[in-house]
């Protein structure tokens, strides 16, 4: 969400990008803010949401841990299809424990 209105603002965020009522993103924007304890997006009327200082450092953060995280999340699921793939062969006998 923080992406689609850092990209975009609120209003086209929750039209093309999330394909969310304009509600259902202030909502949860808003829960967010409250969990996390600082403001995510300044709302000004008449004018697109942006990011706060805080919001982008949070967005940041967030693309950091993806691009630390990509590969062994690409491995666990390369994984779990050979794990599937055996589980749901009939010539593959499964021993449980």
């Amino acid at each position: 969400m923080l992406q689609a209105v850092s990209a975009q603002g609120l209003h086209l965020c929750r039209r093309a990008a999330l394909g969310l009522s304009y509600r259902h993103v202030w909502g949860e924007l808003k829960r967010w803010e409250k969990e996390l304890g600082n403001e995510l997006v300044v709302w000004e009327k008449g004018q697109s949401a942006r990011l706060t200082e805080f919001g982008a450092k949070l967005m940041w953060a967030e693309r950091q841990a993806q691009a630390r995280l990509a590969p062994q999340i690409e491995a666990l699921r390369g994984e779990l299809e050979r794990s599937f793939a055996q589980a749901f062969d009939d010539s593959v006998h499964v021993v449980t424990l």
